[in-house]
C-alpha cells in the first residue's frame, strides 16, 4: 500500500511557484511517496525491529506477526500431503506382502488338494464293474476334481492381481491428489512467511503504527517507509512559465538541508491544468491557471529531504 504525502494545493499557490515571475527560482516542496508495509493476514504482533527514523536495507526483518496458527496450518498440510503421497505408493505396489503370501498360501493348499481330487478320480476309474454306487463315487470324484481345478486357478488369479498396480485411473486420481496437497503445503508455506514484514527496498522509516502486544488487521499496515528514490519534488506553474522546466529538464535545488550542488531531472508535466477558478478560460484568466510539474532529486540529495520541506528550484540556464 502506499500513501501520498504532501502540502495543500493552497499552500503551493502561496509558495509563489504558480505565479512565480521571477526570472531566477520557482517555489517548490517536498513530496514522499510512502510505502506502508503489511501482511495479507491479521494478527498479533510479537516484534517490530526498528523505530522512526531509522534506515532500513532491502530485504531485511521490519517486523513479525504470531506465527503459530500459520505454521500449525503448514504442519497440517505436510501430514495430509505425506498421507497422499502413501496412498500413491500403495495403488502403485499393490498388495502388502503379507497380504500377498495369504494368498499364495491359499493357492497351494487348493492345490495339495486338487492333487489328491485326481488321485481319488483316477483311483476311481480304474475299479471295475458296472453297479450304480460305483456310478455315483466316480461322478463324485470327477467332480470334486473340476471344484479342485477351478479353486486353484482362482487363486492364482488373485495372486497375479495382488501384485499388480491399481487401474490407470485410480492412480491418476492419486496424483491429483498429490499435486493437491504440494499447493495446500506451498500456500500454508507462503502463509508462514507472510507472518513477517520485509522492507522491499532501502528505506528510511517514517512511522510505526503497531507495537507488539497489539493486534493488527489483515492487509493494515504496521510500519510506513520512504525509500530515497520515492522523494519528489512538485511545482505549480502557470502556463506561461513552462517552458522553463520541461520535461527531462535538469534544475538546483536550494533548501536549508540541501547542500551544494543538490540537482534533480523533471520526471512529469501535467497536460491539464491542477486548477483553475470555475470560470471560462479566457486571456485575462490564462494567468491563474497551475500546472503540476514533478522531480525527481539526485540519489545523493533525496535522502535528505523531507516531506512538506519548501524548496527553491532553480533551473539551469536561470542558474548560469
Amino acid at each position: 500500500m502506499r500513501a501520498r504525502a504532501g502540502i495543500p494545493l493552497a499552500l503551493a499557490l502561496l509558495l509563489g511557484g504558480c505565479l512565480d515571475d521571477g526570472p531566477k527560482s520557482i517555489s517548490g516542496y517536498v513530496e514522499g511517496d510512502f510505502v506502508d508495509l503489511g501482511v495479507p493476514g491479521g494478527g498479533r504482533v510479537v516484534e517490530v525491529a526498528v523505530a522512526r527514523g531509522d534506515a532500513v536495507a532491502a530485504g531485511a526483518a521490519v517486523f513479525r506477526l504470531d506465527p503459530a496458527a500459520a505454521a500449525a496450518a503448514l504442519r497440517q498440510a505436510e501430514a495430509k500431503r505425506a498421507q497422499a503421497q502413501a496412498d500413491t505408493e500403495n495403488l502403485l505396489t499393490g498388495k502388502r506382502p503379507e497380504e500377498i503370501a495369504v494368498i499364495a498360501a491359499q493357492r497351494n493348499q487348493a492345490a495339495a488338494q486338487l492333487q489328491l481330487a485326481e488321485q481319488e478320480l483316477t483311483r476311481q476309474r480304474g475299479l471295475k464293474g458296472t453297479s450304480a454306487a460305483l456310478q455315483q463315487k466316480l461322478d463324485t470324484a470327477a467332480a470334486n476334481a473340476t471344484e479342485a481345478r477351478a479353486r486353484v486357478t482362482e487363486l492364482e488369479a488373485q495372486l497375479d492381481t495382488a501384485r499388480l498396480a491399481a487401474r490407470r485411473p485410480e492412480i491418476q486420481a492419486a496424483g491429483h491428489a498429490v499435486a493437491a496437497a504440494d499447493a495446500a503445503v506451498a500456500e500454508a508455506q507462503t502463509a508462514l512467511a507472510d507472518r513477517t514484514g520485509i522492507a522491499p527496498q532501502d528505506a528510511r522509516v517514517e512511522d510505526v503504527f503497531f507495537h507488539p502486544g497489539e493486534t493488527v488487521g489483515a492487509g493494515a499496515p504496521v510500519v510506513r517507509l520512504l525509500p530515497p528514490g520515492n522523494v519528489i519534488v512538485r511545482a505549480y506553474l502557470g502556463a506561461d512559465a513552462l517552458a522553463r522546466l520541461p520535461q527531462g529538464a535538469r534544475a538546483e535545488l536550494r533548501c536549508a538541508a540541501c547542500g551544494a550542488g543538490a540537482a534533480a531531472t523533471v520526471s512529469f508535466v501535467s497536460s491539464e491544468a491542477a486548477y483553475a477558478p470555475p470560470i471560462l478560460y479566457s486571456r485575462e484568466n490564462a494567468a491563474k491557471l497551475a500546472f503540476l510539474v514533478e522531480l525527481r532529486p539526485d540519489a545523493a540529495i533525496a535522502a535528505r529531504l523531507r516531506p512538506g520541506q519548501p524548496v527553491e528550484i532553480v533551473p539551469r540556464e536561470a542558474a548560469k
